[in-house]
């Protein structure tokens, strides 16, 4: 969503404490590593795969549950975040902040018909394809510190 130079004086911000799940899932014997990204519903903005954690799951579980839904593969995600990033969401008149936890998940399994297939483009990306087109540098630099790890 763009908002116009009038909207932003009609925003208000507000305290917040969502938390959010988010995986960078990567496709094993691949060389480079890939992994997949998403496009956001509301922006069409490449993202990865992420969402609120439901009651009763844990962070990992809700990111490889985003990850099914969102962008159909199936994997555990590791049990500690690679790290997080925050995000401002925009719903005018109010305007707040969610930080989301990065998880890693191995796809064990890519699926040709998912829950959001017709809500979402995935796509398969090395890191350089990802640094073009990852809509937010926090997570462009988190996908850098995978692929590092990785080699």
């Amino acid at each position: 969503m763009t908002v116009q130079q009038d909207d932003v004086s009609a925003l208000r911000y507000v305290a917040s404490s969502d938390q959010q799940a988010g995986v960078l899932a990567w496709l094993p014997g691949t060389d480079p590593v890939q992994f997949i990204i998403v496009t956001s519903r509301r922006t069409g903005r490449w993202v990865f795969p992420k969402g609120s954690i439901d009651k009763g799951m844990t962070p990992p579980e809700a990111a490889a549950q985003e990850a099914l839904e969102e962008a159909g593969v199936v994997g555990t995600a590791k049990p500690d975040p690679i790290g997080s990033y925050a995000i401002a969401k925009i719903r005018p008149p109010l305007i707040w902040t969610v930080q989301v936890a990065l998880y890693t998940m191995r796809i064990d399994e890519v699926l040709d018909d998912w829950q959001e297939i017709n809500q979402r483009t995935r796509k398969f990306v090395t890191l350089a394809q990802a640094q073009e087109l990852l809509a937010e540098p926090d997570m462009i630099a988190l996908a850098e510190q995978f692929v590092a790890g990785k080699g």
